[in-house]
Order: structure tokens, then sequence, then C-alpha cells
């Protein structure tokens, strides 16, 4: 029997960890780790882009993988149709602000604003970041299915639109994000009061030509282009954010667009327009006018993240000689359009019949993914650079596993955490070990409901509490997963992990069974 020839021939897998003893009948746990198992990288042509909870932008220098940039194609909405400007209105000023993610370090005080510390931006070295009107037109509804299923957007496929680098709406030749708070004066409406001061979180805000958004919004008051949503959409197609690299570093950003908007600011005589601001001087009155780019109404507005990368010749060269047959010696793991680990467990039907039969009690079952040490330094991938978390999931149905279902653990919104994904574990200097991710439920269900194994897929994730998936487009005859979840595609992180064929045996990728077997 092949499982006894493995049992006799792997001696060194079987740990006795502990003896109980459970009424009259005695139990010796053990660890047997000689499942056959295999596992290989699965690279991306691209992924879907559109309908993501969060999106990426920037540049991305990772000494592993290579360049990475992403740039955002998104629709606006007006907050208000139709609008009627008053009187006599001149625009005084229209303003781009994009917050960035961040985190108060230490309250605002009577003599100081509040200190920022941004999160989820990585890197410092200054990017190009140019704002275009999109003269292309964004289909919510696929043409090809007569515009009776979603449309699907892919990461590749921005550079391909006609239009979508109209006129310039500004451009930072060299960009950085700051932690710096806003600060908005506000001049005092009479002699004598104080100027009103308001304070907000760090946000990208620029200026943009009056003129420009004189002609393009306030002058067309009554036409047939600000009427209604579906007329607005196809005048004003859309905004593009283009990153371009000015040096071989960067900087990129995950970004949560809902409050990411285009302000027109304007006066009129009288008191009254239809923008519900609050009036106070009778005869020359403030207004708004906001394009979102996420509407905060049950509007549609559709945003599409587009990738490209540079990846390094020793990456290409791993993505192309992947071997699904044997597995890897080593797994390529990259968020954005990267690649996942696709892992096949007992991949031997005989042995797995005959561990079948055994009737084990599974206490625990782990994945252990060692992180290779000696490439990451080789590349000089900083610690902090390594991702804190990744995600196991049914790469066969992209459903997640019964052992995150059964996991009731969240942790916060700062660290969101699955108790049965481990996080990563460091070394004293930071440095990534290894991810354990525990599958008990899993194996458990195998070996002993007799439920078929699945392919399982790996990726590195921005947050595991985020299930939504999307899309992939693979190489045609390459197996799943045909999507993949969203928070892998929002994270720029990647990293190396020892394989089932690494030729350090000691960190080779292993399922550890720790079971419980009556000696009666």
């Amino acid at each position: 029997m092949l499982l006894g020839m493995s049992l006799i021939s792997c001696e060194e897998d079987f740990n006795t960890i502990g003896t109980d003893i459970v009424g009259d009948t005695n139990f010796n746990a053990a660890l047997f780790e000689g499942t056959k198992i295999k596992a290989y990288t699965q690279p991306y042509q691209a992924v879907q882009s559109n309908g993501l909870y969060a999106y990426v932008l920037g540049i991305y220098q990772d000494d592993l993988y290579g360049q990475s940039t992403a740039s955002i194609l998104s629709q606006v909405s007006l907050s208000r149709y139709n609008p009627n400007f008053g009187e006599n209105v001149v625009l005084d000023s229209v303003v781009f602000s994009m917050p960035y993610r961040s985190s108060i370090e230490s309250a605002a005080t009577a003599e100081t604003g509040a200190v920022y510390e941004l999160e989820d931006v990585l890197g410092s070295a200054p990017i190009r970041l140019t704002a275009f009107r999109s003269n292309y037109f964004l289909n919510s509804q696929d043409p090809a299915s007569e515009f009776e299923e979603p449309q699907t957007y892919f990461s590749n496929q921005v550079s391909t639109f006609s239009g979508v680098e109209g006129d310039v709406l500004f451009d930072l030749t060299e960009f950085t994000p700051s932690a710096e708070e806003v600060v908005l004066v506000t001049p005092a409406e009479e002699e004598g009061n104080d100027d009103v001061v308001t304070r907000e979180a760090p946000a990208l805000r620029v200026k943009l030509d009056t003129t420009y958004w004189k002609n393009t919004i306030i002058s067309r008051a009554g036409d047939e282009v600000l009427l209604n949503a579906n007329n607005f959409k196809n005048y004003f197609r859309g905004i593009y954010l283009k990153a371009e690299s000015i040096t071989e570093a960067g900087t990129i950003m995950i970004l949560d667009l809902d409050q990411a908007n285009i302000t027109l600011h304007y006066t009129f005589d009288g008191a009254s327009d239809d923008s519900g601001d609050d009036n106070v001087d009778l005869d020359r009155t403030t207004g708004t006018l906001i394009l979102n780019l996420v509407s905060p109404t049950q509007e549609s507005n559709i945003q599409v993240n587009e990738f490209s990368n540079n990846f390094n010749p020793d990456v290409m060269a791993a993505f192309e000689n992947a071997n699904a047959e044997t597995g890897d010696e080593r797994l390529y793991v990259k968020g954005m359009d990267g690649s996942t680990a696709l892992i096949d467990l007992f991949g031997d039907e005989e042995q797995l019949d005959s561990l079948r039969n055994l009737g084990w009690l599974i206490n625990e079952a782990n994945l252990t993914f060692y992180v290779d040490q000696e490439a990451l330094a080789a590349a000089s991938v900083p610690a902090e650079r390594e991702p804190e978390r990744v995600y196991l999931f049914n790469a066969e149905t992209s459903f997640p596993l019964v052992d995150y279902l059964a996991d009731q653990t969240r942790g916060s919104l700062q660290n969101p955490v699955r108790t049965h994904l481990g996080p990563l574990e460091r070394e004293e200097d930071e440095s990534g070990i290894l991810y354990k991710i525990r599958v008990t439920r899993l194996v458990d269900s195998i070996l002993n409901f007799d439920v078929d194994p699945v392919r399982l897929g790996l990726v590195v994730s921005e947050n595991v509490l985020e299930l939504d998936t999307a899309e992939v487009l693979l190489e045609d005859g390459e197996a799943p997963p045909e999507q993949i979840p969203e928070s892998t595609i929002v994270q720029p992180l990647g990293t190396l992990l020892h394989g089932n064929r690494s030729s350090n045996q000691e960190k080779r990728l292993k399922l550890r069974i720790y079971y419980t077997e009556s000696e009666n």
C-alpha cells in the first residue's frame, strides 16, 4: 500500500506531540507532512479593474519584480443637473481635491493643527501626474450582450481607448503626496469679523483654470448637455489621471475615491440659486457645483484602473516557465495584475484513499509558506515592503474556504484579520519568515467526509475582509482561477515564496496535519 510505504520511508515526517487519555482509549497525537502537494505560479494577462472597492495610482518600483504603473480613468457626475447659477454669475475658483488615506497622529490644539500620517502610500520619490479630460465614452452595459450584461473593463485596455488624453486639466511634473493637513481660509463677510478657518485631512488639492471651466460648465447653463446624467456623461466623458515615472523610484497610493471631486465656487447677484448653500449677503451670494468621481446618489460612475508592468527578466522567465505538472521551486505572488500561486493538495489518489481509511481525528492542518529571504535580500526589498497578509481561496469557484467562513475574527479597520490567515511572521529585524495558513476544516472535510480536493489559490491581499472578486484574463488553455479577490488587485506589493520543489528542503511548501488516532 502506497501510504504504508510512505510512512516507512518518511519516518521523519512523524513526530509525537503528546499523549492524552480519553475515557479508556489511548490517543497518540502525531504529525504527518508526507502529503503529495504541488504549487506553481499563475501569471495574468490582465485583471478586471472596474467596480473595485479602492483604486491604485502612481509608480511602484520593486527591485524584485520591476516597475509597475497605475493610472485611473473615471466618469464624473454633477451634484445637481440642469443647474441655475443665478444672475451675473462669476466663477471665482475651481479646485480638484482627492483625499489620501490617513490617520491622526496627534489631535489639533488651539495653537497647532492636527498631525497626520499617510497610510497606504509606498515610496516618496516624485512622479509626474497629469489629469486629462477624457473623450472616451465608458459604457455601463456590454454592447456584445445587447446591453443586457454589465460592461467589464480590464487593466490593459485604457491604453487602447482613443481620446483619453484630451484637454489637460492639470500637470504636476514633480508630485509627491503630503501628510500636511489642508487649511482653508474663507475671508470674513463683514469687516471686523475673523476669517473662517477650516481644517481637513491631507489631500491632493489643485486649483484649475477658471476660464476653461466657465466655458465648459457655467456657460452651458440651460443647455441639454447639463440637463441629466446621461447627457452630461456623453458631453463630459471623464477624467484620466495618468501617472508617469521621472526617476527609477516612485510613489504609489491606494485611494478611496468617494471624496474625490472638482468643485466650482461661484458668486451671483441676489439671494437664491438652486445650490442649496447657506446665503448671507443678499447682494452677492456664493454657490458651488461639484463634479464627483463617485456619485453620492444612486447614480453609478465607472472607474477603471490601468496597470502596466516592466517586469524584471527573471520574473518574466519564471512566469513563462511555471510548471503545472510538477510544481515550481519558487512561487511569485504579486498584486495588481501580477500572479497567483496555485496549490493542489492530495495530488496522489491512492495516497488520498489510504489516508481516508485511517479515520484520523484532525486536530490541526496548516500550509506553511516560507519567504525566500535570500532572494528578497539580494533584491534589497525592505521589510516594510513585504505584504503583511496573504489570502487562500478556492481557485475553482473563487469562494473563500470553509476555514475562512468559520473564523469570526475581524480585527480593526487599520488591521483587518482572519485568524486562519496567519500574518507574516517576522525576524527581530522585521524581515519576513513565513505565512502559516490553517486549513483544518478543509482537510477534515476531504479526509473524513469524502469532499473532493480542490485547487487553491494564494494571493497577496490589501484587506482580507474584502471578498468581492473580479475576472482574470489568462492565456488560452491555462487553468483557473477565472476570478480573483479584488483585495489583491488593489495591492501593489508582491513576495517570493519557497515552492514544493525548493532546493531548501526544510522550507519547501508542505501540508502539515496534526492528528489523533486510537491505538485500540
